[in-house]
C-alpha cells in the first residue's frame, strides 16, 4: 500500500455505500485475472452499512470469493449469537454466499491446533481484500492498543482476553500474510452513536 486515501462520511450509511463500491471495483478488477479472491472480513457493527451495501451490489464475483473472518470468541460454536462466523453469515453470507468460508473455530478443544490451521490457510490463501474497522477504543480484531506488537511475525494467536485473534504486524518478506499484507486494505471507522 502506498498511500491512504481517506473519505469521510455524512453518516455510517454514506461510509458503508462508498467503501462498498470501493470494494465491489476491487472484486470486479480482481475478478478479470484471479480464479479465487480471498477477502478478510471483519465482523462486528462498524460493518454492517458496508456488508448491507455489498450485498446489494450487483454483479459481483461472489463464486470467486474465498472468506476469512479476522477473529473469534474461545468456547463459541458458529451457531452462538454473538459468533462472528454467525455475524457474517447473517450480515453477508445468508444473502450472497461465496465459494468458500474459512471460519475460526472457536470451539475447538485444541486451540493451538486452530491457530495452526487457520495461520497456514492464511498462508495458503494470501487476502487481496481486507475489510477492517477499528473499534471505539481504537482496537483492530482484538488487537487492543497498547498490546499489539507490530514485528510479532505470528499471524494468529489467542489474545489474553481469551479470544482468537489475527496478529497486526507488518509486512515483511519472512511474516505471514496477516491484517496488514492485504493488497487493499478497506477501513471504516464509525463514530459512536452515543
Amino acid at each position: 500500500m502506498s498511500a491512504l486515501n481517506v473519505s469521510i462520511g455524512r453518516d455510517r450509511g454514506d461510509l458503508g455505500r462508498a467503501a462498498a463500491g470501493r470494494i465491489a471495483a476491487e472484486l470486479r478488477r480482481l475478478a478479470g485475472f484471479n480464479r479465487e479472491i480471498p477477502v478478510l472480513f471483519a465482523s462486528a457493527p462498524s460493518q454492517n452499512e458496508t456488508l448491507a451495501a455489498l450485498a446489494a451490489e450487483p454483479n459481483l464475483p461472489w463464486d470467486r470469493v474465498v472468506a476469512f473472518h479476522l477473529d473469534e470468541y474461545l468456547g463459541l460454536s458458529e451457531t452462538h449469537p454473538a459468533s462472528f462466523r454467525r455475524y457474517l453469515h447473517d450480515h453477508l453470507f445468508r444473502a450472497r454466499p461465496v465459494k468458500r468460508f474459512f471460519g475460526i473455530a472457536g470451539e475447538s478443544a485444541r486451540p493451538e491446533s486452530e491457530i495452526a490451521r487457520y495461520a497456514d490457510l492464511l498462508r495458503a490463501y494470501p487476502p487481496e481484500i481486507a475489510l477492517l474497522g477499528i473499534g471505539e477504543n481504537g482496537h483492530l480484531a482484538f488487537n487492543d492498543p497498547g498490546v499489539c506488537d507490530f514485528s510479532d511475525p505470528v499471524a494468529m494467536k489467542v489474545a489474553a482476553s481469551s479470544r482468537f485473534t489475527t496478529a497486526c504486524s507488518p509486512p515483511s518478506p519472512k511474516s505471514p500474510p496477516t491484517l496488514s499484507r492485504s493488497r487493499s486494505p478497506n477501513c471504516c471507522v464509525c463514530r459512536s452513536s452515543s
